[in-house]
Parts: C-alpha cells; structure tokens; sequence
C-alpha cells in the first residue's frame, strides 16, 4: 500500500509542476493592467498587458508570446519573442497589429535582450530585475521597433487572468490569443 501513496504523491507533485502559472500587475483603476502567464509544459511565457505609460509610443494593448527553456515558477523571463500583437492607443481599435520578423535567431540575440522577474525581494512578489545597465527596450530589435520603453516593476500571484480588467475599447478582440482575431 506504501508505495501506491508514494508512487500517487509523486505524480501529484509532478502535474502541479506542469501547472500553468499566473502573475497580474495593477495599477489604479485605468492606470495598468498587465498579466504574465507561464505554462511551464509547452515552455512558453506570454505578456499581455494595457499601461498608460503604452501610450507615449502609442500602443494600446501589448501581446507578446516567447518560447523558452528558462521560466520557473518564481522567476519568468520573455526572451527572443515569438510573436509581438499590439492595438493602438485610442477609442476606436478594431484589430491588432502584427510586428513581423521577431523570431531572432539564438546566436544573433543581443546580450541583455530580455525581460526577467524574479522572487528576489519580497514573497510571492516577482520584481521586474535590471540586467546589465543597457536597457532591454534598447537591446531587443523588436521592442526596440515597437517603441516599448516601460514594463510592470512587479508581478503578483493570480488564479486566473481576469480579461474584465482591460479597457472597455479592446475587450472585443480575441485577447487572449490574437493570432485567432
């Protein structure tokens, strides 16, 4: 009987590793909304996320899903973007942007050319961490198209992704994968 518990706890602890993982960041009631979602089983990292601070390089909602092989639980990264969906700021969106050509080879991505949040200061936050001193807006050719200058400084654990959360103007988009829109 020992070893069917044993052989059940260990399969348990297995599936929640598998388990998709979500952070949000809020900012005031129309201040920001963003969310990271990991899924640790397909290896991919996605970002959506709506901030005021978009609209100084006139982006309205931002999507970007990564593929990699480093994200933990308690530390997520987006690197080498897979594929960049953005609105722009306004009242009137009615389809998403598609920034092409993101795929950066491994060998040709620029050192510093990711986004990291990590446990590193306070428990179950996850602060936005500085790599080198170059600016990762500067070093990622595709954020550095985009224009994007300002990412969540923290992340917190969620249960889900609460879609109701972004504004009103996007929320007929199919946010959640707009490779479908």
């Amino acid at each position: 009987m020992k070893p069917y518990a044993f052989l059940f706890l260990i399969s348990m602890g297995l599936a929640s590793c598998s388990k998709t993982c979500y952070y949000a960041f809020t900012g005031g009631d129309d201040y920001a909304y963003c969310t990271i979602e990991y899924n640790p089983k397909k290896k991919t990292t996605i970002y959506r996320g709506y901030a005021t601070d978009y609209s100084f390089s006139r982006i309205g909602y931002l999507y970007i899903k990564s593929k990699d092989n480093v994200s933990r639980k308690k530390e997520l990264v987006i690197t080498r973007p897979m594929e960049i969906y953005y609105t722009t700021d306004g009242l009137d969106v009615d389809h998403f942007d598609y920034l092409p050509d993101c795929q950066t080879p491994l060998k040709d991505t620029p050192q510093g050319a990711f986004i990291s949040y990590a446990e590193e200061y306070r428990k179950d936050t996850l602060d936005l961490m500085p790599h080198n001193n170059t600016p990762f807006f500067e070093t990622e050719p595709c954020y550095k198209r985009l224009g994007l200058r300002w990412m969540p400084p923290y992340m917190v654990p969620v249960k889900k992704i609460d879609y109701s959360r972004f504004p009103k103007q996007v929320q007929h988009l199919h946010l959640k994968d707009p490779a479908r829109h």
